[in-house]
């Protein structure tokens, strides 16, 4: 670690751009191994979860060039400064939702700052991070900086979240898995932890809502990604007026069933938009929310039952 932290910065940041192009001379190959281990459409996969995460890298290729401190002026005759310094060994749990852009989203920044990054994949997608790794030994990120750990949350990622040579923990994941891992950071050596838990919010349809509008965006809200994503909204909560009015006709119980026999396989032709689904538990619960009558489809429902993100 101490050897990439006390490399200037225009030196980290040319390294990290040449992973960036590196990445993207390994796009395709990158897209076919994220369809085929995540079950998204190799469609998805080559407009969108693959670029957004290369452009990740670029950006934050360019940002570790520019880390700069501040000279304040305290006194007529007196100033402080400030220095951005690295951390040291961080630590990142991540979910399988998205696997390459939640591992972009976490190394990159980690890397710009001079850190070193011990990344945990999930058991469920672990083979597009294995990939990137390949990549950064043939981009020439010296060794070390970059280290894959492919196991179980309850075994590779307890160990990760007491190690006392880890000054930093990022995990994206459930609401009851962070509370662990709050609790073993302190437990060790009170680490910095950052935590991105829980999600699904409700979606609220007022009654001057354009329906035509609002209801086939509240069925994207419930099965975009299959459901498998925090920001999603499969609770659509709406006021009694909306059942006077006509709602436009949407195929809302097809989309779970579709997913749940779907074959992954299909997913790699070109063109394909259909998605599959990594957690069935995930689409089966989104099955159960979308089973009401269309003649009430914005009744508030009591549930307690709200998905968790992935760990």
């Amino acid at each position: 670690y101490p050897s990439w932290g006390a490399l200037p910065t225009a030196t980290r940041a040319e390294i990290l751009r040449g992973l960036a192009c590196a990445l993207e001379a390994h796009s395709e190959e990158l897209a076919y191994v994220e369809a085929l281990d995540s079950g998204k459409p190799l469609k998805v996969c080559q407009s969108s979860d693959i670029p957004l995460s290369i452009r990740t890298f670029h950006y934050f290729a360019e940002l570790a060039g520019n880390l700069k401190g501040m000279t304040l002026e305290t006194e007529p005759h007196d100033f402080s400064f400030t220095r951005r310094e690295p951390i040291g060994v961080c630590g990142a749990i991540i979910p399988w939702n998205f696997p390459l852009m939640m591992l972009a989203w976490k190394v990159a920044p980690c890397l710009a700052c001079g850190n070193t990054m011990v990344l945990k994949s999930s058991v469920k997608t672990p083979l597009s991070a294995l990939l990137f790794a390949k990549i950064c030994q043939e981009a020439g990120l010296p060794k070390g900086v970059f280290n894959l750990l492919s196991g179980s949350g309850a075994v590779a990622g307890e160990h990760l979240a007491r190690h006392k040579d880890v000054l930093k923990l990022a995990f994206t994941g459930s609401t009851e898995v962070g509370r662990t891992i709050m609790k073993l950071a302190a437990e060790s050596n009170l680490k910095r932890v950052t935590l991105e838990l829980g999600g699904k919010s409700p979606n609220i349809i007022f009654d001057d809502a354009d329906l035509d509008t609002a209801v086939p965006a509240a069925v994207t809200g419930i099965f975009f990604n299959q459901g498998q994503a925090c920001a999603l909204h499969p609770h659509s909560l709406g006021l009694p007026s909306l059942r006077m009015r006509k709602l436009p006709q949407f195929p809302l119980a097809e989309a779970p069933l579709c997913a749940a026999a779907r074959a992954r396989g299909s997913l790699c032709r070109r063109g394909s938009s259909r998605s599959s689904c990594k957690d069935l538990s995930s689409t089966l619960r989104r099955s159960s929310w979308a089973s009401s009558s269309p003649r009430t489809p914005y009744r508030a429902r009591r549930s307690t039952t709200l998905s968790s993100r992935p760990s």
